[in-house]
C-alpha cells in the first residue's frame, strides 16, 4: 500500500507498520510504501503512480560476471580470434596454391 503521512522532522510516522519505503517530502509529510491495512488519521492513500512521482522505480541492477563468466568470455574470444586467424591463413593458401598451378591472375 502506498501512503502519504504524517512526519516528524521529516521521519515517516507510520506506527507497527512495516515501512518498505519511506521518503520525506516535507519536514512534516512523507510519502511510504507500507504493508496494507487500514488508513490512520491523517494518511492519504496513493496509487502507485502517485507515490513513483516522489519514489522513481529503482533501475534493474545487473549483477557483476563470475569470475568463472569472465573466464569463459574470454575463453570465447580467443577462440574466435583463432578462426579469424585460422580463416585469413587458408585464403591465403588457397591463393598461392591457385598461383602454383597456374590459375592465378
Amino acid at each position: 500500500m502506498y501512503a502519504k503521512v504524517p512526519a516528524i522532522d521529516g521521519v515517516p510516522q507510520v506506527g507497527t507498520r512495516h515501512l518498505f519505503v519511506g521518503v520525506s517530502i516535507s519536514p512534516t509529510e512523507a510519502v511510504c510504501h507500507i504493508n496494507d491495512g487500514p488508513l490512520e488519521e491523517g494518511w492519504i492513500e496513493l496509487t502507485e503512480q502517485e507515490f513513483r512521482q516522489y519514489v522513481p522505480e529503482p533501475e534493474p541492477i545487473e549483477p557483476e560476471p563470475t569470475e568463472q563468466e569472465i573466464v569463459n568470455a574470454e575463453l570465447l574470444l580467443g577462440q574466435a580470434q583463432f578462426l579469424e586467424s585460422q580463416a585469413a591463413i587458408e585464403e591465403t593458401v588457397a591463393m598461392i596454391l591457385l598461383e602454383t598451378v597456374g590459375g592465378g591472375a
